[in-house]
């Protein structure tokens, strides 16, 4: 996706797209930055205007920081308790009941196993920046999980394919 157009890619429209393509009701679902992951159209662009606004305030902070020296509009809204409890159960009954770990994740060579088992044991304490890290590595999970797929570890595979090569 990142190597077509960037006239296709603006406001995550080729994402938007083939998300409604594979499955709409994933799609009408409100995404992290605001509005649904559906393209934009005249019966639901007011699902959009949270992702706006927040385009709108970042806009506003980033100018401000340049002309002021501090953001214009400081923080976004308070952590909500009830998604960090959210994310724990979730992280807690991952794998078929089992909390989910280095060990039993199928992207576990991206990542340090120490640091990837304190993330997922601190998913219910997660700050805003642990839980959009948190978010990414439970996206990524869930896609090799749902195409039934796995990442191999580099220096496995690079020895596998060097065995293989005839030369």
């Amino acid at each position: 996706a990142f190597s077509t157009s960037h006239r296709h890619r603006s406001s995550h429209r080729l994402m938007r797209h083939m998300i409604q393509s594979l499955d709409p009701r994933i799609a009408a679902v409100a995404t992290e930055a605001g509005g649904p992951a559906t393209p934009i159209g005249i019966r639901n662009s007011h699902r959009f205007v949270p992702y706006y606004a927040t385009l709108g305030r970042r806009a506003v902070n980033k100018l401000s920081q340049r002309a002021l020296a501090r953001p214009l509009l400081p923080a976004r809204r308070p952590a909500n308790p009830a998604r960090a409890l959210g994310r724990a159960a979730f992280v807690s009954s991952f794998d078929g009941g089992r909390p989910l770990r280095h060990a039993s994740m199928r992207s576990a060579p991206l990542f340090e196993r120490a640091a990837i088992d304190a993330l997922l044991a601190r998913a219910g304490a997660a700050s805003d920046s642990d839980a959009a890290l948190l978010g990414r590595v439970l996206t990524l999970e869930l896609s090799l999980r749902a195409t039934d797929s796995a990442i191999e570890d580099s220096a496995r595979g690079f020895a596998r394919d060097q065995a293989a090569s005839p030369v």
